[in-house]
């Protein structure tokens, strides 16, 4: 640390240390505590000389004069005294330094008495500083040896109920005790220790979790033992092991006897069954194999159990846990319970299974329906696939708000399930699954898929489904739409017609042996065919809808078809039913989130053959360059703007020379004249694959022939074929001729002065490559453009700025000039310092010691706090 900044940091800690009310917030104290970490982290540790104390000194002085047992001590000192002790202990040299000079022993001494027990946020502090601790040897060795009473406190406080806050803290105080004391090595004295702490942590758990502990000192002093829950030290005993065992990377076991007490509990303290059911389900994930026979019937019984004392929730949470690997029967059974919840929505099999009326019972009489509704069809997604394919269809009704007909007896279920996003969205997301399985196994039904296609048609057709819903709709579309052309991938449109005919068949044998009829859909006699067309009509509908979300949406769809896996097939239907001509024409819309989308829509039209060709023929290419530079230069709004620079970098490669020359000058402008900093860098990132391009085919060309490269003809000027006067540098004088007027060096010395922090980093990381390319002849390159007077001055180019007439004049640096910028910066470290943090305190640490300064002198008015929101 510099002796300025030690100066202020000194008196900072001085105010604080002595200051009975503090004009500071908490927020301030925190980037004050960052600033310190980070700067050692990154910087030497100052040493004492010439009367000048070092950063430990200071420290230590600080931590001294802060006794945090003090009732007259401001809270927020406390709290910042103890938790930089932990940042500064965090270094194993920093922390033996301490100890050498006794104040570990003095400050973790009047820690750990009962007084502290009652400054519940400097309490949590100290178990943020002890995490701190832990992360070396050192530190790990004096808590074992001399500290161990903090964790009792912790478990005090896991039994108190008191404070969420505190108690996350001791519990992720814990949990890192024990995996650093099981996860470092240390030497052989303490070992045992070591052994005795894990022992400790893991029966002082069990014991918690068995029979929560009432009687403690931490009880008595935070408030009245009467307000405790009875069940809360067991809930944050069970939290601890759950964090416990998931940090475990090998996995863990859970013996017999423990899951017998889990089982327990799960019956008898019904507050912590959620958390069990956690622990449960990763323990059964991380074995293999099956089930042992005795654990599957206590599981089984256990959920009998459930059932009859009506715990439904639980119950159908443990069946969906352990319907996987079971025993064919009992699998199946719990199977059943597992899905009876769309079952019983559909009155379907509902009198066969027993307990069947409870669970419905249950769910109409509580607010769960919809929540155990979900779980249902979440599980289904995961059960094999005919205890999936016997409830698709049902999920399909669900979604197909046929709710009115199947549940006509049961009003208040289907009030809970009409028009619900939640319960919507799970199923889409269902269908999708069960549909992207079906394509992963080569799966095939035409009849379900058209059923389950007049479905979500419905859905999509209905005025009242939200965007939300309409995102995942769409979403699931793509994934059926690349099922049904991954089947019929050869299939041609009519040209003379606008409809598509993706199948010439509506019906046929199913791949898996199985008949929509049996699996229980609808057989209303529709066809593929006939539901595409109505999509088509659907979709331009959406791009024209009044909410521009919804345009947005029906955009997004489309480009992302044409992204998909779909292939010809996507590409037939949007031409046929002109979609393309229509994307094209939302560019105009006037909303700018909406002309961004179609935009992005315009890039895989350009990389479809048969789509580009299709777009060309409805708009001249040049018209299409223009409308898109349009955008760029003159859009109000960034994201059309941001589209559109990702566009014409695509374009570059696709259309005639004759259009480059636009398109690079917008390009340029885009970098020195645009406000949004994602436009820039954007456009450098084009720059950045021209420059890459250019150095390839450079260096491909002189190696290959003696040539330089054969440029596109308008870019530069440069006579092609032209032979080099030596094998390097005459090369890259001419490159960097070519690179002057296409308007790079421009482009890439304004960037690299912009004031945001990504534009200089992009144009720095440009300009590192151009001279790691050219290290070898950068020298001779300076000697070579000397040759070439038109080159030595700065040149003027014209760019021209669009529809107003006007135009822009950009000075270009010379060849030489920009050569001479290569040598003579440390482009390393210039990028070093421009990727540094944003935040003006974090960069410049001595404006924060400033302010709390300013804040901290008399002269300054009581109200004045420093805010660092």
């Amino acid at each position: 640390m510099e002796k300025a900044y030690l100066d202020k940091l000194e008196k900072v800690l001085s105010h604080l240390s002595h200051q009975k009310s503090l004009r500071l917030d908490d927020t301030c104290l925190q980037k004050l505590l960052d600033n310190i970490r980070n700067l050692r982290k990154n910087t030497p540790e100052t040493k004492s000389n010439d009367g000048c104390l070092s950063d430990m000194d200071i420290f230590q002085r600080f931590l001294d004069d802060v006794d945090v047992t003090q009732e007259g001590v401001d809270e927020s000192v406390k709290v910042f005294a103890v938790r930089l002790f932990g940042i500064i202990g965090e270094d194993e040299e920093a922390f033996k330094h301490f100890l050498s000079s006794g104040l570990v022993t003095r400050f973790y001494g009047g820690l750990s008495s009962k007084l502290m027990c009652q400054d519940l946020s400097v309490l949590s502090a100290v178990f943020v500083c002890l995490r701190g601790l832990l992360s070396h040897k050192l530190g790990l060795t004096w808590f074992l040896q001399t500290a161990s009473d903090f964790c009792h406190i912790a478990f005090d406080v896991l039994k108190s109920g008191k404070s969420l806050f505190v108690i996350s803290s001791a519990q992720e105080f814990i949990t890192e005790l024990w995996g650093r004391a099981k996860n470092l090595a240390l030497s052989e004295e303490t070992v045992s220790e070591s052994n005795t702490v894990l022992k400790q942590i893991h029966q002082e758990l069990w014991t918690m979790i068995e029979a929560p502990v009432k009687d403690s000192i931490m009880i008595a002093s935070l408030g009245d033992e009467s307000s405790v829950s009875p069940d809360q030290g067991c809930l944050s005993a069970l939290e601890v092991l759950k964090q416990i065992y998931e940090r475990t990377e090998d996995g863990f076991h859970l013996e017999r006897e423990k899951f017998d007490v889990l089982m327990k509990c799960l019956l008898h303290k019904p507050s912590s069954a959620m958390v069990i059911v956690d622990i449960v389900q990763q323990w059964y994930s991380n074995t293999e194999g099956p089930v042992a026979d005795d654990l599957e019937k206590t599981i089984i019984s256990i959920v009998h159990r459930l059932l009859d004392e009506k715990r439904v929730d639980t119950a159908l949470t443990m069946a969906q846990t352990f319907c996987f690997r079971f025993s064919p029967g009992n699998r199946e059974w719990l199977q059943e319970l597992s899905l009876l919840p769309i079952q019983g929505v559909m009155c379907t099999q509902l009198s066969n299974f027993p307990h069947g009326q409870v669970v419905l019972s249950h769910m109409q009489g509580r607010r769960s329906f919809t929540q155990a509704l979900s779980a249902a069809i979440t599980c289904a997604a995961q059960v094999d696939d005919k205890a999936m394919s016997a409830v698709i269809c049902d999920i399909v009704k669900i979604l197909h708000n046929t709710l009115n007909r199947c549940l006509s007896s049961h009003a208040l279920v289907v009030k809970q399930l009409q028009q619900n996003t939640v319960l919507q969205r799970i199923a889409l997301e269902t269908i999708k699954h069960f549909i992207d399985r079906r394509r992963a196994s080569g799966i095939f039904d035409l009849n379900l898929v058209t059923q389950i296609s007049k479905c979500l048609l419905e859905v999509t057709e209905d005025s009242q489904t939200p965007v939300q819903i309409l995102m995942v709709l769409f979403r699931t579309w793509t994934s059926l739409l690349n099922l049904y052309c991954g089947h019929e991938p050869d299939v041609k449109a009519p040209a003379d017609t606008k409809g598509h005919n993706f199948a010439s068949h509506t019906k046929g044998d199913n791949s898996d042996g199985s008949s929509c009829a049996n699996s229980g859909c609808d057989s209303t006699n529709v066809t593929m065919d006939s539901v595409l067309d109505s999509l088509s009509f659907c979709v331009e509908k959406k791009m024209c809808d009044l909410q521009w979300e919804i345009r947005d949406t029906a955009v997004e769809f489309l480009t992302g078809l044409m992204n998909s896996e779909g292939g010809c097939g996507m590409e037939q239907w949007i031409l046929s039913n002109r979609l393309h001509i229509s994307l094209w024409q939302c560019v105009r819309d006037q909303e700018s989130y909406v002309r961004a989308s179609a935009l992005k829509s315009v890039s895989p039209m350009v990389e479809s053959r048969s789509l580009w060709q299709g777009l060309q023929q409805h708009i001249p290419t040049t018209e299409l360059v223009r409308r898109v530079v349009d955008i760029v230069r003159n859009d109000s709004e960034a994201f059309p703007r941001r589209a559109g620079v990702d566009l014409l970098s695509v374009l570059f490669s696709h259309v005639s020379p004759v259009n480059h020359g636009v398109i690079l000058t917008t390009l340029q402008l885009a970098v020195t004249k645009d406000f949004d900093w994602d436009v820039q860098v954007k456009a450098l990132n084009f720059w950045e694959k021209f420059v890459e391009q250019e150095m390839k085919g450079m260096l491909h060309n002189t190696e290959a022939d003696g040539h330089l490269p054969n440029y596109a003809a308008g870019l530069g000027g440069i006579q092609t074929g032209q032979k080099r006067k030596s094998p390097d540098e005459a090369c890259v004088v001419q490159l960097l001729e070519k690179f002057q007027k296409t308007g790079v060096l421009t482009v890439l010395l304004s960037a690299l002065q912009d004031c945001d922090q990504s534009v200089g980093e992009k144009a720095c990381q440009i300009l590192i490559a151009m001279k790691h390319t050219f290290t070898a002849s950068l020298n001779q390159a300076i000697i070579e453009s000397t040759k070439k007077p038109k080159c030595d001055q700065d040149i003027t180019v014209v760019a021209e700025t669009g529809g107003n007439g006007t135009n822009t004049y950009v000075c270009a640096p010379s060849v030489e000039t920009f050569i001479s910028m290569l040598n003579d910066h440390d482009l390393h470290k210039k990028l070093s310092v421009i990727s540094q943090s944003s935040d003006e305190y974090m960069r410049n640490p001595m404006s924060l010691l400033e302010d709390i300064l300013n804040s901290l002198s008399d002269d300054q008015n009581e109200d004045n706090i420093i805010d660092c929101y």
